[in-house]
């Protein structure tokens, strides 16, 4: 995915991961189960904002302090 920079394969992952974690397979359900994951992971997201899961959306953000 990150090799060639796959979008859709970045946002078929985020809708694996919201149907392992109980979400609905859409893009806010990816977006969200990518967020809890992460977080579970014990990374820290604050001020991150996703409501898809390839990066694409223009709300998406991720700021660069962590």
């Amino acid at each position: 995915m990150l090799t060639n920079s796959d979008n859709d394969i970045a946002e078929a992952l985020g809708h694996q991961i919201a149907v392992a974690a109980g979400q609905p397979a859409t893009f806010s359900g990816g977006a969200a189960a990518v967020l809890a994951t992460l977080r579970r992971l014990g990374i820290r997201l604050d001020g991150a904002r996703l409501y898809d899961s390839s990066g694409l959306d223009s709300a998406d953000a991720l700021p660069p302090t962590y």
